[in-house]
């Protein structure tokens, strides 16, 4: 690269991309895509160079590479670099995916055959730098350093940190320009610089700033006394040639000039491409969406007549839809307006509908505003609830609902939308009803990929190249800027809502395709789509809470944890503050002398598991193992349930999700109701809150070991299914046929030990994890294995066949059909293969027995028409709770326990526990 003697003004980032490439692989989680294609270190650069776009905004950018084949230094010394170990497997195999990435960026990659990159950057930084443009060079390697002059910089980027002369001078003990000296005399033991034997940083730092330079330390070696100086001595051949090996070029003839590295915008549609090939979701949606300030004036207009029918329909053949195009958006305000989008809805064969609601902290019971998307690319926003009072009057919440209710009800038109459930719900509240639901996006994107991290739709319609979509946090902020809809004017909900509404359309047409190539349509359509409604009336019902009970409960909590809290700093002879993970530990190693388990990065662990150890050593870890039980559990349900009570209903309300647990569990938020405990007292006087209204009674219908029987169901191991079938306890069983004895003569213990090796065979436990759960050694875990699969031969088999279909197929199937990807399996890294055979291993069954229940609410909801003013109010784990009229409990609990026993066939049969009672603790 020529010099120019024209200033410059600008920066240019240099990006040293193995360095950075390397570093990335090591530190930053490792990703595969569902074909098994590792992607973690591109994903890490792909988020650098967003972060320098975003935050540095460089004139000037281009990326160095090490060019193949040897270099000056490679004929210098013949073993340099000779000791390095290859590059990893996973990383060679994202080289050529980084070329292709950064190309679409469009950066200019520089890489000159003969010398490394470290010469290209400093022939490069120095010319810039000559030239007038700051330079920052976004790399880690210390021989980079000896560029920092003031008008180079080294940034870190995996470290946001900065490195100038003052950086150099705190790690190296001298400025940038001696630290070539400090290097050669230190060398390195990665390339394979010689050095000089015994001579570290800090004596090589303190050698170069006594006699001012490494020239002058050669020329007075006579000064430098005993061992040290026979060492530099005998090793002055080896300096001169380390000097060598770490000094770099200056002069590399690049050939490009400093204007062809001037920033160009990345090309967006390649990018988008290769990010759904890696699916990077989140980085598709930053490319694929556009940025707030484009979405901040929508284009919307104000209609005052009767809007004409849209005859138009959906296609849903399996096609990619392109990326959906801004669209005006018309905002209904008036009553004619209104009646004219109601009839252009019922005219309609499909449409895609956004909404905006509120409530109370964990339950929207109030529509704010519904967007409307149809298949001829009208959009329209309906705001019912902003209370913004600059612009035109809106109507009223009630005339809107009133309206609409008819074509929201209806069968057609067809319904397209992401996360139903949460639409439906305030919908419910207000008295209308959702029906003819075609599509939830939300539940065709978990279908799809159930281990994705987010399903949120800018996500998925950006990872289907869909644009326009972008977060509600960009527009309605986040933390203490967060606004909510009904606060903000309704030109600025209009057009966001609008294009989600438009994008749940674009998506349900790409999804269906995709389902039925997976062959998931039958589960999506008679599964998911239904259960979305069952879900929704049970959050609309909620349950009755005993509020009373528990405040003295949490009274009475609070005593015992105060008493605990008094016996603890007794048996330790100091007050702490139980509560601190710092102090704890310092009372349990240093005052106690009890024995470290485990570090953390931040020292001596303290977590359950610990404690549980150091309880055989010492009476102070179990009882702070009792307070952290209790201090949990008056925190999350005994002190907040109450709080949670909705003002409005009386009840409290739990969110069911859907779309989270990969093996297709539902689980709870808002208050989480699946960790309070079951066999604990506490856990009960918990559970004795939740009461039935009066005249009802709460009855519970619990399937019985479903897990052990879906076991029994894959494996068909005799021993196992006769189990079931004879109706003998599944452990006793176990541990008769595991420790060689009778049935009438196995022991509390042994019970114990047979239940261990059961449950943790489902949930993919290893020999360590016996051990460590039986709190017996390793050896003695094995053997026991050893000896249950000996008479579970059906089982291991199983088990074995699991993970070799697993790794043939890539992924892992339930009885029903749903399926989930498990790329872990392809993995180098022993640990995460092994992470992969345990899903391989319990996924199949822990997602047949969440699938079993799944189907029994949906048909137990389908009846209970039957059964007038019984109302399925929780589900949680294997469990039913209803409200059911006291004088019709007895038939109900006969009939629901018959429905769930023969919703699906098993080669064993399914039982039911049922049970009733004024709270759920009796019910259970």
């Amino acid at each position: 690269m020529p010099s120019t003697s024209d200033e410059m003004t600008g920066s240019l980032y240099v990006i040293d991309a193995l360095n950075f490439l390397f570093r990335a692989f090591h530190a930053l989680p490792p990703l595969v895509t569902r074909a098994g294609v590792p992607t973690g270190a591109i994903y890490g650069l792909c988020q650098m160079l967003f972060r320098i776009e975003r935050e540095y905004k460089p004139s000037h950018i281009c990326v160095a590479f090490d060019a193949p084949g040897r270099t000056f230094r490679d004929d210098l010394f013949k073993d340099y670099k000779a000791h390095r170990p290859p590059m990893p497997p996973e990383l060679v195999a994202q080289i050529a995916l980084t070329h292709r990435v950064i190309e679409a960026f469009g950066l200019p990659v520089l890489s000159i055959p003969g010398v490394e990159a470290d010469d290209v950057i400093a022939t490069l930084a120095l010319q810039a730098a000559d030239a007038g443009l700051r330079v920052v060079i976004c790399s880690s390697d210390k021989d980079l350093m000896q560029l920092c002059d003031g008008r180079i910089e080294i940034l870190d980027t995996m470290k946001n940190r900065v490195i100038g002369p003052a950086e150099v001078k705190e790690k190296f003990g001298v400025f940038p320009e001696r630290l070539g000296d400090v290097l050669a005399l230190m060398g390195d033991s990665v390339d394979n610089v010689p050095g000089v034997a015994g001579i570290g940083p800090k004596t090589a730092a303190d050698l170069i700033n006594t006699y001012g330079s490494l020239d002058q330390l050669l020329a007075r070696l006579s000064e430098v006394k005993g061992k040290k100086g026979e060492t530099l001595a005998a090793s002055r051949d080896a300096i001169d040639l380390s000097r060598k090996l770490v000094a770099l070029k200056h002069d590399v003839d690049l050939g490009r000039s400093l204007s062809d590295l001037r920033r160009a915008e990345p090309d967006r549609v390649r990018l988008a491409d290769l990010f759904r090939e890696l699916e990077f979701s989140r980085l598709l949606a930053e490319v694929a969406s556009k940025p707030p300030a484009e979405v901040a004036s929508p284009s919307v207009a104000t209609v005052s007549i009767p809007l004409p029918p849209a005859q138009t329909s959906l296609d849903f053949s399996p096609v990619t839809p392109p990326a959906l195009p801004a669209a005006p958006v018309t905002i209904v305000r008036e009553a004619t307006a209104l009646a004219g989008l109601a009839a252009a809805l019922m005219a309609a064969s499909d449409v895609g509908i956004a909404a905006a609601s509120e409530g109370e902290a964990n339950l929207s019971t109030h529509v704010v505003g519904i967007a409307f998307a149809l298949p001829s690319g009208a959009r329209f926003y309906v705001p019912a609830g902003h209370r913004l009072l600059e612009g035109p009057p809106s109507l009223k919440e009630a005339e809107v609902l009133a309206a609409l209710g008819p074509a929201l009800a209806a069968d057609r038109p067809r319904k397209h939308l992401h996360d139903s459930k949460s639409i439906e719900v305030p919908l419910l509240f207000q008295g209308v009803q959702l029906g003819g639901v075609e599509s939830d996006t939300l539940l065709g994107a978990y279908l799809l990929d159930a281990s994705r991290t987010r399903h949120d739709l800018d996500v998925v319609a950006a990872a289907e190249g869909i644009a326009g979509v972008v977060p509600r946090t960009a527009w309605l902020g986040t933390g203490k800027k967060a606004r909510v809809v009904a606060e903000i004017a309704c030109e600025a909900a209009a057009a966001p809502l609008a294009a989600e509404a438009a994008a749940t359309l674009a998506l349900a047409r790409v999804q269906r395709g995709k389902l039925n190539s997976a062959e998931l349509a039958t589960i999506y359509d008679t599964m998911e789509l239904p259960l979305a409604h069952v879900l929704a009336r049970v959050e609309r019902h909620g349950i009755r809470l005993d509020t009373d009970a528990l405040r003295r409960l949490g009274h009475e909590v609070a005593t015992s944890i105060a008493a605990l809290e008094a016996e603890i700093h007794a048996l330790a002879g100091v007050t702490f503050n139980i509560g601190s993970p710092k102090q704890l530990a310092d009372v349990l190693f240093s005052k106690l002398g009890l024995p470290v388990v485990r570090k953390t990065k931040t020292g001596a662990s303290t977590d359950a598991d610990v404690l549980e150890e150091l309880a055989a050593h010492h009476a102070v870890p179990a009882k702070i193992v009792e307070y952290r039980t209790l201090t949990k559990l008056k925190g999350t349900y005994i002190d907040a349930l109450p709080a949670l009570v909705s003002a409005r209903t009386g009840r409290l309300h739990t969110t069911f999700n859907q779309a989270v647990a990969a093996t297709g569990r539902l689980s709870s938020s808002d208050p989480n109701l699946q960790n309070i405990p079951i066999r604990t007292d506490l856990g009960r006087r918990i559970r004795q809150a939740f009461i039935a209204d009066p005249g009802f009674r709460l009855v519970s219908a619990d399937y019985s070991q479903i897990e052990l029987r879906v076991l029994a169901h894959f494996s068909a191991d005799p021993a196992f299914v006769d189990a079931f079938y004879s109706g003998q306890d599944i452990h006793r069983r176990t541990a008769a046929e595991v420790f060689g004895i009778a049935l009438l003569d196995v022991s509390a213990e042994q019970r114990r030990i047979a239940k261990a090796i059961n449950f943790g065979l489902v949930f993919g436990q290893t020999e360590f994890g016996l051990a460590q759960a039986l709190r017996i050694p390793r050896s003695q875990a094995r053997a026991y294995i050893e000896s249950y699969f000996a008479r579970y031969a059906g089982v291991r088999d199983y088990m074995e066949g699991a993970i070799t279909r697993a790794r043939a197929d890539g992924a892992v199937t339930t009885l029903l059909g749903r399926r989930r990807a498990i790329p872990e399996l392809l993995s180098s890294r022993a640990q995460e293969r092994a992470y992969g055979e345990r899903i391989a291993r319990n996924t199949p069954i822990q997602g047949s027995a969440a699938d079993i229940l799944k189907l029994a609410m949906i048909r137990v909801d389908a009846g209970l028409s039957a059964w007038p003013e019984t109302r399925l109010l929780l589900t949680v784990h294997d469990e039913l709770v209803f409200e059911v009229k006291e004088s019709a409990v007895d038939g109900f609990a006969a009939w629901v326990k018959h429905e769930m026993e023969s919703v699906h066939t098993l080669r064993v049969p399914l039982v039911v526990d049922v049970g009733s009672g004024h709270t759920w603790s009796e019910a259970h």
